[in-house]
């Protein structure tokens, strides 16, 4: 149970904010509502505790776990859960019994990859340790081969299960677990306007999608990314054709993935791009300030002295590189991680219309830094890309089927809902009402 107690923290709030938000902000079911807002809104509280010299205790923790089951309280109060909890058809509880089994696997394994071990869980434990993220510690050079610039949600939503003697490991599994149904929940929701039975078809893809929850990469930050990218996608898509009128949802998806990883701050500025693209620039701009958070994460490590790792950034050698690119990828890359990637260029061409567009957009952004990442590492670029292309191509995998999914299969005569227009601003008329009776 102690190992639970911060993921189920972190449920209470993510709850408690959806049921307030959910008649305002266009919000998406409860499942993935939940996961997003108590994943980021978590992750902000810690970095608001350090921010004003606060330890993380908790107590302090769970303050505001609490506010969001007073919400979810109220709300069943006043009976205000219409939408909140929807009968499900005989799909989706197919797609639910192709997504337990997964699940079930996943809770079953205390994290043991790699990176878990020497990044994620090492992180975990160290800032539990500290009460906060530790500076000193990430500055010191014997630590530089672990990334230390990593943006920190992941290893801060561990962190809970070691401040009360929990295990990090066991913490791990249950997170993914329960991101596993998350991505499934998310993929149903992204598929919106398809049929019932491609929607479960997007839903089990995303439970079983390749490489995001594969036994080597348990307890990696790769499921929250998936997530996360799934989540924004269709929050853009959503955007762009109308059915949802409020960009807040967007930004929060934008807030988790730029503080999970550096893929994720490229996805989200493509998100960003995409919603310029779609809804222009002036109601965009707001969206801005999802990047403050993880703005301030890396004001502080160059504070520190942390810079990050370095790149080459010598003409003839990065000209050299771009030449032996195609080179480099036919003989490192893996048959699987090629066909995975085909398989996302194939549904992303299956987009439609203004989603289309901005999504594009986004997932463009992302490959071009994705490129230029491998272009400039300081690594071979033949052993970078056998080591971890499939990790970087599962990141929008889910989302890219999803929303191909969406876009091939609508239903027929069933459009997606369209947000209704507000209505026009009546003009004060000075004339005087004909029909109010005269003093």
């Amino acid at each position: 149970m102690t190992s639970a107690w911060f993921l189920v923290a972190t449920l209470s709030l993510g709850a408690g904010v959806h049921v307030w938000l959910r008649d305002r902000c266009g919000e998406p079911p409860l499942p993935v509502g939940a996961i997003a807002w108590g994943a980021a809104g978590m992750g902000l509280w810690m970095g608001f505790l350090q921010l004003v010299g606060i330890g993380w205790r908790p107590a302090l923790l769970a303050l505001p776990s609490a506010a969001g089951l007073g919400a979810v309280v109220e709300a069943l109060r006043r009976k205000r859960t219409e939408g909140l909890f929807r009968r499900p058809d005989a799909w989706a509880l197919a797609a639910a019994a192709l997504v337990v089994p997964q699940v079930v696997r996943i809770a079953s394994a205390p994290a043991s990859g790699w990176d878990f071990r020497f990044i994620w869980g090492l992180k975990a434990r160290v800032f539990a340790m500290a009460g906060a993220h530790d500076w000193r510690w990430l500055t010191w050079s014997s630590y530089d081969f672990a990334r230390p610039d990593y943006p920190p949600l992941w290893p801060d939503l561990l962190a809970g299960a070691p401040l009360v003697s929990g295990d990090v490991t066991r913490s791990a599994a249950l997170w993914q677990a329960v991101l596993c149904a998350a991505l499934a929940a998310a993929c149903w929701h992204a598929a919106r306007g398809a049929t019932p039975a491609v929607r479960a078809v997007a839903a089990v893809t995303g439970a079983w999608a390749p490489f995001v929850f594969s036994p080597e990469y348990s307890g990696y930050a790769g499921p929250l990314l998936a997530f996360g990218t799934v989540v924004a996608a269709s929050a853009l898509a959503d955007l762009a054709d109308g059915t949802v009128r409020s960009p807040t949802f967007l930004g929060l998806a934008m807030v988790l993935l730029s503080l999970t990883k550096d893929e994720g701050i490229a996805l989200a500025s493509g998100m960003l791009l995409g919603a310029f693209l779609a809804i222009g620039l002036r109601r965009a701009a707001p969206l801005l300030m999802a990047f403050v958070p993880v703005g301030a994460w890396r004001l502080a490590l160059l504070t520190w002295g942390t810079a990050g790792e370095p790149h080459l950034l010598d003409r003839a050698v990065l000209l050299q590189r771009l030449r032996d690119l195609p080179t480099s990828v036919g003989t490192s890359v893996p048959a699987p991680v090629a066909i995975a990637a085909l398989a996302g260029i194939a549904a992303a061409l299956a987009w439609r219309g203004r989603p289309a567009r901005a999504a594009g957009v986004a997932l463009g952004v992302w490959g071009l830094a994705v490129a230029a990442e491998y272009l400039t590492s300081r690594f071979d670029v033949a052993w970078r890309l056998g080591f971890s292309l499939d990790r970087v191509v599962s990141a929008p995998l889910p989302a890219a089927i999803s929303l191909g999914l969406r876009g091939a299969f609508s239903a027929e005569g069933e459009a997606a809902p369209t947000a209704p227009s507000p209505e026009p601003r009546r003009r004060k008329s000075r004339r005087r009402d004909s029909r109010a009776p005269r003093p």
